[in-house]
């Protein structure tokens, strides 16, 4: 069956031979066109998607700068109450407490009694 097509090829115009590969040639067109395309509208699809995160990353980035500023405010808040501790800490150690108080009141007391005791 070979040998026939082989001679029917032969025997074939050299038209004939060229509209045979200009068809085969046009059909193997035909189908890169259709991948073609297809390939386009996925990549198409791929891009919007892709914008669509774009947008969501934009607005998660806001939000971490939103975030950021508001941290920064409040380790400047945070600082301000350190100083402003170490500073309460500070005058409550120049104070006498309630008990060395009531000592000292006790002893006063005993000291103005011998006073008025002697005059």
């Amino acid at each position: 069956m070979k040998k026939k097509t082989v001679k029917n090829i032969k025997k074939m115009k050299s038209s004939d031979k060229m509209s045979v590969v200009l068809e085969s040639l046009n059909d193997n067109i035909a189908i890169i066109a259709e991948q073609h395309l297809e390939i386009t509208g996925h990549l198409s699809s791929i891009d919007n998607r892709l914008d669509g995160i774009d947008n969501r990353l934009d607005g998660i980035d806001n939000r971490l700068d939103g975030i950021d500023e508001r941290l920064d405010n409040m380790q400047e808040d945070l600082n301000v109450m350190k100083d402003d501790i170490s500073d309460i800490k500070y005058d409550l150690k120049q104070k006498v407490s309630y008990d060395e108080f009531e000592k000292m009141e006790k002893r006063v007391l005993k000291l103005e009694k011998l006073v008025s005791a002697k005059f």
